[in-house]
């Protein structure tokens, strides 16, 4: 009696099998006919060759253990097998379970998991749904590759890194302090500088100095920001030397004390015109050139006190308050090309002349109970140039804890 032209169910053997597996069946027909003998004999020692090849080499990944199957499809919509499967042990995975089973018993790798991800050839081939899109990896073994393949490749964590290396930056107040501290963080990254100073020539020529040796490119410009025709004339000279800059970080300020009896206008002024309205013009001048090259990033260090105001400070603390509604309106109106945010420190760095006494009282009334460092506001800076990439308009807080005492 003649086969059937169609493999309709396990453990019956057809022409059309017969034709695939050039005579003997293999897969499809798990137990052969009894009518067929020689079948049988050539199938059992088919599948003992296969077990034997399974456990004679262990799969030592989920990419050794399976590989996926390229399957085109006719646009009839009939499915057409271009090849095996191909796993350690040489067969399908639909056509012969077991063998699958074997070659994952000898990986040190769980299975791999389904892929989720979106990404499909094109043409008419699908990828098979039962492996990882990338079969060179195990999840498993090797935790990056989750995070490589769930990351887009335009927005990947050192995409940003990379693509400031080279570009410049302007930070003012950089030739000491934690103006000096932002300006090496950043010159770190690959990020050429222009040093900003009043008057601390020395220290200017020793910050581009030290920058030079991390290996990039800087240059030391002076400007009284309390004028503004000094600033509109940093600006450009910033731009014109760096070709464009990539990043303005406004670090430079005054701390000057004035208790409320003995306030006077000229020390108002000092403090508002350095502090608040420097760097508004600067933002000015250099946001709508970052606008129409199509990037930018704006730093603006603001203060705790901003939020928290104490006394014997009062220019101060209103100047670093209007920094951060500042930061907030520059924000909305430098959108989507330019983003703008600001760093608050708290007791970083008091000023020289602060008793021992007072800087102890400070440290003491900080929940981390100690004060912070030059470097600790340096790498917020850091982090909000490099990847805070969906941020603008907000206000970040390295305070040690002093908005929330």
């Amino acid at each position: 009696m003649r086969a059937s032209s169609t493999c309709r169910a396990p453990g019956r053997h057809t022409a059309r099998c017969e034709g695939r597996h050039g005579g003997t069946a293999r897969g499809c027909c798990r137990s052969p006919p009894p009518r067929l003998p020689a079948a049988i004999a050539s199938s059992w020692r088919t599948r003992r060759r296969i077990s034997a090849i399974a456990f004679a080499i262990p799969a030592r990944c989920a990419r050794s253990a399976r590989r996926p199957t390229t399957r085109r499809w006719s646009h009839a919509g009939s499915p057409k097998r271009r090849s095996s499967v191909t796993c350690t042990s040489g067969i399908s995975r639909r056509r012969a379970p077991s063998c699958t089973r074997w070659a994952v018993a000898s990986s040190t790798c769980p299975p791999a998991r389904p892929s989720t991800s979106g990404h499909w050839p094109t043409g008419g081939v699908r990828r098979a749904t039962w492996w990882p899109a990338d079969p060179t990896r195990c999840r498993a073994c090797c935790p990056s590759s989750t995070l490589a393949r769930s990351v887009p490749r335009g927005l990947s964590l050192f995409s940003r890194a990379v693509e400031l290396r080279g570009r410049w930056v302007l930070v003012t107040g950089a030739a000491k302090r934690v103006g000096r501290s932002i300006a090496l963080e950043l010159a770190g990254r690959g990020m050429n500088v222009v040093v900003h100073y009043h008057t601390s020539t020395e220290a200017a020529a020793a910050t581009v100095h030290e920058l030079e040796g991390l290996g990039v490119r800087a240059c030391a410009l002076a400007a009284d920001l309390a004028r503004a025709a000094e600033v509109e004339r940093l600006a450009g000279e910033a731009e014109s030397r760096s070709g464009g800059l990539a990043v303005l970080v406004n670090s430079a300020s005054n701390y000057l004390r004035a208790p409320f009896e003995r306030l006077t206008e000229a020390v108002w002024d000092a403090s508002l015109d350095t502090n608040l309205k420097a760097p508004f013009l600067l933002a000015w001048h250099i946001g709508r050139a970052m606008r129409a090259r199509g990037s930018g990033h704006i730093v603006n260090l603001a203060d705790w006190a901003g939020e928290r105001p104490y006394r014997d400070y009062l220019p101060y603390c209103v100047s670093k308050a209007g920094i951060i509604g500042l930061t907030r309106a520059l924000a909305k109106e430098l959108a989507p090309e330019v983003q703008v945010n600001a760093v608050a420190p708290g007791p970083v760095m008091p000023p020289e002349d602060m008793a021992a006494a007072e800087r102890e009282a400070i440290a003491r009334a900080t929940p981390l109970r100690r004060l912070g460092k030059p470097e600790d506001v340096a790498r917020c800076v850091r982090f909000l140039v490099e990847e805070a990439s969906f941020s603008t308009g907000a206000t970040f807080y390295v305070d040690g804890g002093r908005l929330i005492a």
